[in-house]
């Protein structure tokens, strides 16, 4: 598997996504070694990690995690393959991909096949596949396009995305919403993609503590996530204008940071929101369970969000969601309030009935956690099982991990 980054490391929801396949895949017994760009003593221990980051003379390693792969790209000129890096983190890329193969020559009778992970990894599973012929699955759990909203997909980070896709035996989708993205705007064949959802979030799995004492007698509804213009923060801003003409006394918080931040809080001071707005800057582990334990909803209003990774920790923590149709975790939270992301009006109501209606919060509540306790990270283990077996019939079968007997042949 070749990952970009791993908790506690990680900028964004990838690494927790990666982490939870990661741990479910080597519990039911697949011998799995995962490659990340940088060296850290604090890997999930139950891991097989393989720094593959570059070094100076002296031995030291060059890198720091987390790298934040998810910016907008710029454009740069082709090469045969793919054009030309033209960023520090495109460099870090390529880099990452010639440190991959070394390893990859070296052990290339201990592994299978290859699991690459959004367009960070690709340039380093096109190489192997290309000179070792291991097949590979392309793991998509979010585009360029996502991101930048534009259909130009002449940047060095499309590319990637594109030949990754193109080149690979099977190309994985965190949703049906991703894939078909993929068919309409890469022309992706859409029988060559699967669709596999993300598990629930095992960490944040405890609901049984107290929720966290801060904003005493304060309804609090909270957007967390990277604050660009695919996540939809301004238009949560209108919404938190719109609720607050009918409930001064509520609290909005805006966990996260990217390049819309300045404008956000310039923003929040013109429609003289500052007093109700709370700007909590990135945030992760127990800083971010607190946030969403303590939330009375959960308001993500994507303009294109793959899955929506952090909706789903939420809703396991007894909060409801509110989401974006144009996310995928709609998919697995069915019965959750959802509006397209421009309808302000809309989610602004849905905010105010979930705080004023408990009865009605409880429903949706339940009605969450009822549909994500069918959706685990051991479920899309399986499902990627069975997916590894189709694109490589010759590798091994899994070998079940040494643990507690089984007493039922029931699944």
């Amino acid at each position: 598997m070749i990952g970009w980054e791993m908790p506690p490391h990680n900028s964004g929801g990838l690494g927790t996504a990666c982490a939870g396949m990661a741990q479910a895949l080597t519990a039911d017994g697949v011998n799995l070694q995962i490659t990340l760009p940088y060296q850290a003593d604090d890997y999930p221990s139950d891991l097989h990690i393989v720094s593959c980051s570059a070094s100076s003379a002296d031995g030291d390693h060059l890198y720091a995690p987390p790298f934040n792969a998810y910016t907008p790209a710029k454009k740069s000129s082709h090469r045969q393959h793919l054009p030309h890096p033209g960023s520090w983190m495109e460099d870090r890329v390529e880099e990452y991909a010639q440190k991959v193969l070394e390893f990859a020559r070296k052990h290339q009778a201990e592994f299978d096949i290859v699991h690459a992970h959004d367009w960070m990894t690709m340039p380093a599973a096109i190489l192997i596949k290309e000179e070792l012929g291991k097949p590979y699955v392309a793991h998509i759990h979010s585009t360029e396009y996502d991101r930048s909203l534009s259909e130009d997909l002449t940047s060095y980070i499309s590319q990637c995305e594109l030949e990754g896709m193109r080149l690979s035996d099977k190309v994985l989708a965190v949703s049906y919403y991703t894939k078909r993205l993929l068919v309409t705007k890469y022309g992706i064949d859409p029988e060559k993609i699967d669709v596999v959802h993300n598990g629930v979030v095992k960490f944040l799995q405890n609901v049984a503590t107290p929720a966290p004492e801060f904003a005493h007698h304060r309804p609090v509804v909270v957007f967390m996530g990277r604050l660009t213009m695919q996540k939809g923060p301004d238009y949560f801003l209108e919404l938190a204008q719109k609720v607050l003409a009918r409930r001064p006394d509520i609290l909005f918080i805006v966990s996260g940071m990217g390049d819309m931040y300045q404008h956000l809080l310039l923003s929040t001071a013109n429609k003289s929101l500052s007093a109700n707005v709370l700007f909590s800057g990135f945030v992760r582990g127990g800083a971010q369970e607190a946030i969403l334990k303590r939330a009375d909803v959960f308001v993500m209003p994507s303009v294109s969000e793959p899955f929506g990774l952090v909706a789903t920790e939420a809703a396991m923590l007894h909060t409801p969601v509110i989401a974006s149709k144009n996310s995928g975790v709609v998919e697995i939270l069915p019965d959750s309030p959802q509006f397209d992301f421009w309808d302000t009006d809309a989610m602004a109501q849905s905010v105010l009935q979930l705080i004023n209606d408990p009865d009605y919060r409880e429903q949706v509540v339940r009605n969450q956690f009822a549909h994500l306790e069918q959706n685990t990270w051991k479920k899309t283990a399986r499902a990627l099982e069975k997916i590894y077996r189709q694109v490589s019939p010759a590798a091994p079968k899994k070998k079940r991990s040494t643990g507690k007997k089984r007493t039922s042949k029931k699944d």
